[in-house]
């Protein structure tokens, strides 16, 4: 019961305080109204017909996740979660995926101090590549400046500009956070290798979140648990970056 209360409640409050999209869009106004008249099927047909447009707002994926929720859609409604936290970095969201994952007893939600690290990452890597950028440029500048004006070879800037920028890099890439993919399947084969006839690792219901590791034609490659596994990618809602 309290869980309910408190699932309730955290909806209310994020709708509350998120921007409504632009009232340009007539199809959106009236997804919205069918919305608060609490016609939620009707109101997310419109809503995903606007979805595959690529006209997202932050409002408009958290109603459609408050929807799929209510129909027990756990899988879509953490999908659209994730689109919401991917589109506005909000932690109260991290906060309701948390929740989620443990009345479902879903994997791969946990947070640990190295996730933690490649997230922050993630989210500011134009400050942190620019800030890395920075000082190997002024270094440049420096060494260029008194080659013309002095015609003195500082060779000792030229090397540290070059150092500072493949450690920069280097740690840039180390830090990248793996892609994320949803399994939506009710019930899904975890396969050994990308074939069906290959040994089952593990049958997994809807709604746990795996790294996704490569993709071929019709299998994912995932890590679970520790293992290499595959999947069919129908069977699994890729996580990537919205466009504004």
């Amino acid at each position: 019961m309290i869980k309910k209360i408190w699932g309730v409640t955290y909806w209310l409050i994020i709708l509350a305080f998120t921007p409504c999209a632009s009232s340009a869009i007539g199809s959106l106004e009236y997804a919205d109204s069918l919305f608060n008249a609490k016609k939620y099927t009707t109101a997310f047909q419109y809503y995903d017909s606007l979805h595959q447009q690529g006209k997202v707002s932050p409002a408009m994926l958290l109603k459609m996740a408050f929807i799929k929720e209510g129909l027990n859609e756990v899988s879509t409604s953490l999908y659209y979660l994730n689109q919401y936290y991917i589109y506005t970095k909000d932690e109260r969201c991290l906060s309701k995926m948390n929740q989620l994952a443990e009345k479902f007893e879903l994997e791969g939600y946990e947070q640990n101090q190295e996730k933690w690290l490649k997230s922050i990452i993630y989210l500011n890597k134009n400050v942190i590549a620019l800030s890395i950028l920075g000082l190997p440029i002024l270094l440049l500048v420096i060494f260029i400046f008194r080659f013309y004006k002095f015609n003195i070879k500082t060779y000792t800037l030229l090397i540290s500009s070059i150092i500072i920028i493949m450690f920069g890099a280097v740690f840039l890439y180390l830090m990248q956070p793996t892609s994320k993919g949803i399994i939506h399947a009710k019930t899904c084969y975890l396969m050994a290798g990308p074939s069906a006839g290959a040994d089952v690792i593990a049958q997994v219901r809807d709604g746990h979140r795996v790294s996704i590791l490569k993709l071929d034609d019709i299998w994912a490659r995932i890590k679970w648990e520790d293992q290499i596994a595959y999947v069919r990618k129908d069977q699994v809602y890729l996580l990537t970056k919205l466009n504004r």
